[in-house]
């Protein structure tokens, strides 16, 4: 009966600790909203002449070939560049004297939550080892050699 009781308070006590300890802030909680007018972001028109942004560091965009396109319009057209990335138009090597291609913006895919599912929290992560179970992420695995040039 002792033992249990022991077993409950210090199961207890170890809760308390984990539960009120304090929690590093994440390090991109922390930074400031931009305003709007500094922000990045890129806009085009779309063929019916509607505006259409693209937010984002990671916002894609692709080619949207016109009707007379060349070959190399259709061959990219479902390649998506990160918005730095993209390819001017008209594309290199296009013969098209009257190109008309144009972007098809994406939007960034990527959620703005603030969860990292990586941090380590809770009781789980606290007892971990403690039976001696080995963390098999420690060490890097490097490139598999299917991977190697």
């Amino acid at each position: 009966m002792v033992l249990m009781t022991l077993g409950i308070v210090a199961l207890v006590g170890i809760l308390a600790v984990v539960l009120l300890r304090p929690r590093e802030k994440l390090p991109h909680a922390n930074r400031r909203k931009q305003p709007r007018s500094t922000r990045a972001a890129h806009t085009a028109l779309t063929s019916d002449g509607k505006a259409q942004t693209a937010r984002g560091p990671y916002a894609a965009v692709s080619v949207k070939p016109c009707p007379n396109s060349c070959a190399i319009a259709f061959e990219t057209a479902n390649v998506r560049y990160l918005r730095s990335a993209a390819p001017s138009l008209p594309l290199e090597g296009c013969k098209s004297p009257d190109c008309q291609c144009s972007f098809k913006h994406h939007q960034d895919r990527r959620s703005n939550r603030v969860e990292d599912r990586r941090i380590g929290i809770g009781l789980q992560t606290e007892l971990y080892g403690t039976m001696g179970e080995k963390n098999r992420r420690e060490k890097p695995r490097g490139r598999r050699q299917g991977d190697r040039h």
